[in-house]
């Protein structure tokens, strides 16, 4: 069950989400520092959607919106079923968003994406 972390809760629940992210950067090389991610989240820009079971925090979602489409900008978790974090994200989301997007460098999301339902849209070189 995932749960909404309002901007005055985030510092309560900081250390969490701040243990995650830096796992996040120890395997896949990202463009954001963690207090990028607290600065968006305590000003409102973007939204954590923890996901508990029993009682504690297992894993997050850091997200935005951008027109139609809500944006996974990070997320972390050692949970039990995947497809069910996602599929409780997809209800949280719709009427309010027509997609989900993420991007990611590692591959090991290529498939797990796909059996989650989502396409690949497009590719980037960086120069």
């Amino acid at each position: 069950m995932y749960r909404l972390v309002e901007p005055q809760e985030l510092r309560d629940n900081w250390q969490f989400v701040k243990h995650g992210l830096e796992r996040i950067l120890l395997k896949s090389p990202e463009y954001w520092i963690p207090e990028d991610i607290y600065a968006s989240l305590a000003n409102n820009k973007s939204t954590l959607w923890l996901w508990i079971e029993n009682d504690k925090p297992v894993g997050f979602v850091v997200g935005y919106v951008v027109g139609e489409n809500f944006h996974i900008w990070c997320a972390y978790g050692i949970l039990h079923s995947v497809k069910q974090a996602f599929a409780e994200l997809e209800d949280i989301v719709r009427g309010k968003c027509k997609r989900i997007t993420f991007e990611s460098w590692r591959s090991g999301w290529t498939k797990t994406a796909k059996q989650l339902g989502f396409s690949p849209r497009g590719w980037v070189k960086e120069i």
